[in-house]
């Protein structure tokens, strides 16, 4: 498991006024075949959404509102693996899942919040909290802003 998984999330600070908030919707679509995938191939799709991420908070985003691409189709079951068995158990999810798990680590590893909109980012907001449970403060159901408001 590459270490940058385990870097503790950035302390969590008051959640922004919805009218305040600079989001960027994050698609990702994989390029690797759907399927199972190598050690190399797991490492290659989290470091994809770490490094989206990245972009886009160099380009002013203050929060992320993660969804799967509209063709992809998400395994939207529960994680439930252990911490020492998520990451294998990510590995057979697939390229699409691994990437919103980066992108879900990453961002909250910066202080990004991260609006999860649909079952896939879901289901990967769970991965990244079995790898790093310091994440889970920043990972906010759709509708969860606006209900702070």
């Amino acid at each position: 498991m590459p270490d940058w998984l385990a870097i503790p999330a950035a302390p969590r600070r008051p959640a922004p006024a919805a009218g305040n908030l600079r989001a960027h919707r994050l698609e990702l679509a994989p390029q690797h075949p759907a399927g199972a995938l190598d050690k190399h191939a797991l490492d290659v799709a989290l470091s994809r959404g770490r490094h989206a991420v990245e972009r886009l908070y160099l380009d002013g985003a203050r929060a992320i509102a993660l969804a799967t691409a509209a063709n992809a189709d998400p395994d939207s079951a529960l994680l439930t693996a252990n911490p020492p068995g998520a990451y294998p158990e990510l590995a057979r999810r697939g390229a699409l899942t691994a990437m919103l798990v980066g992108a879900c680590l990453s961002a909250a590893q910066i202080g990004l919040p991260v609006l999860l909109l649909d079952p896939g980012a879901r289901t990967a907001a769970g991965f990244a909290l079995a790898l790093n449970p310091s994440v889970g403060g920043w990972m906010l159901a759709a509708g969860s802003l606006l209900d702070s408001a």
